[in-house]
């Protein structure tokens, strides 16, 4: 069983483990060998006032292939293609990290949208201090096999 899960998934680094200060977008993950993705993000401990005015959010973006097998412009997913989206928004929005209790945690959202690529953006709301962020997309399940690597 677990034999088959490695061949059936493919894990990349969505975004690099930094402490952050301002909005970040992580990489370009390209989804034309997958039918969907996991993103996992782990955040740490935060180094100023994560508050109601102070905050993080963490958003998914997707684009369409701009005929040069890279993404074209990103936009907000839709919220009905995000499992585990922030009810009611429009933005792409899964995890909100408006309190010091919500930072040192791990968040997750599950993209099943149809767009070739995806991007992790993490959205700073005037200044919620240095925090160590870092996250991995996985791509399941694979249309080829061979695409299977760590």
């Amino acid at each position: 069983m677990n034999h088959e899960l490695m061949n059936s998934t493919k894990r990349i680094k969505a975004l690099t483990n930094a402490a952050i200060t301002a909005d970040t977008d992580g990489a370009n993950i390209d989804l034309r060998h997958a039918q969907g993705c996991l993103v996992v993000v782990n955040v740490g401990v935060s180094a100023g006032p994560a508050d109601a005015t102070n905050y993080w959010t963490l958003v998914l973006k997707e684009a369409d292939d701009d005929g040069t097998g890279a993404p074209s412009t990103y936009a907000a997913v839709a919220e009905a293609d995000i499992v585990g989206a922030i009810s009611g928004t429009t933005t792409g929005a899964f995890a909100l990290i408006n309190d010091a209790a919500e930072d040192d945690a791990i968040y997750s959202a599950a993209y099943i949208g149809r767009k070739p690529w995806l991007r992790l953006t993490c959205d700073a709301t005037l200044s919620p201090g240095s925090t160590p962020i870092g996250a991995i997309a996985i791509l399941y399940p694979l249309r080829d096999s061979t695409f299977a690597t760590s």
